[in-house]
């Protein structure tokens, strides 16, 4: 059984409008107070229980409490349910995120064969220098053997400027 972790995508977000304008790749340099948003998407061939995806924080970036996941629509559209909604009587625990100060955790009780995507916004908070973001990793809980990570990316933030 094979996870495959698509990668971790970095967008530099623009402030007038709140949308990602700018990939952010490899060697890129960002501003202190900058914001990005982070998205790692995970693949898995088959249905599993307890899909985790932890992204490991650097010192130089901090998560901020919104986040979005997409792939939990799929539990609805399996048994029939329309528009999303399933009826009060089903009990199903859905998708939760856990922003935290040293990590980003996803997790899906349940996960069909699909794509699933967590994102995040991540603020720039340190100036001066060269940081590595560690890899995203993707793993079904209680199976060690079943594991997928995304690559590690350098990125340079710019000094401060005082004025």
């Amino acid at each position: 059984y094979q996870r495959r972790v698509h990668g971790k995508a970095i967008a530099l977000i623009d402030f007038a409008t709140g949308k990602p304008s700018a990939a952010v790749t490899n060697g890129t340099a960002l501003t202190p107070g900058a914001l990005v948003e982070v998205t790692i998407q995970v693949t898995t061939p088959d249905a599993v229980d307890k899909l985790v995806v932890v992204d490991l924080q650097s010192t130089s970036l901090e998560a901020e409490s919104d986040q979005s996941m997409s792939g939990a629509l799929a539990l609805n559209d399996y048994y029939g349910f329309s528009g999303g909604r399933v009826p009060w009587w089903w009990w199903w625990s859905g998708p939760t995120v856990e922003v935290q100060r040293n990590a980003v955790r996803c997790l899906w009780d349940f996960a069909y064969a699909g794509t699933f995507t967590c994102k995040y916004t991540a603020r720039v908070v340190t100036s001066g220098s060269e940081i590595l973001l560690p890899a995203a990793r993707a793993f079904v809980m209680g199976q060690p053997e079943v594991f997928g990570m995304s690559a590690p990316m350098r990125i340079s933030v710019a000094d401060r400027t005082t004025h």
